[in-house]
């Protein structure tokens, strides 16, 4: 069950990398790929962004990021953008399947082409995951 932060981020790792040829997991930082010179990709990435707390629920907003290297033509970039847009929507579909507690709310996707080490192209999707919370007091045992 999903019912927190952690386990939120830590699932949706573990659905990225079922994906093909996911080669690497970034949190919460997507310039890491600035400083790893033998990346391995595609890369999946998490940054996030506002959290809301309501009563005994979170609604955290991420950016969830395709990441690919261009080839040496410099023109796959299309390619890699459409199985951008294929990988991230799979990753949820089988996320909310798996955490039917975790209410999605809607997909907006945008492609970019991005100079990193390496010059990439991708596509990031903004969503918001609704997650009921456990609740506990200071010197409350948690389970």
């Amino acid at each position: 069950m999903i019912d927190n932060y952690f386990k939120l981020i830590d699932n949706l790792k573990n659905e990225a990398l079922k994906e093909p040829n996911c080669r690497t997991v970034l949190y919460p930082d997507i310039y890491e790929m600035n400083s790893t010179p033998d990346l391995k990709y595609w890369v999946f990435a998490i940054t996030p962004g506002i959290i809301q707390a309501e009563d005994d629920y979170l609604t955290v907003n991420l950016n969830l990021y395709y990441v690919d290297r261009l080839d040496d033509s410099k023109n796959n970039y299309l390619e890699i953008q459409s199985a951008g847009i294929q990988a991230l929507r799979n990753i949820l579909f089988r996320f909310v399947n798996k955490y039917p507690e975790v209410d999605l709310g809607s997909e907006q996707f945008n492609i970019f082409y991005q100079k990193f080490i390496d010059e990439c192209s991708g596509v990031y999707v903004n969503v918001s995951f609704t997650i009921p919370t456990s609740n506990c007091l200071i010197g409350e045992d948690y389970e």
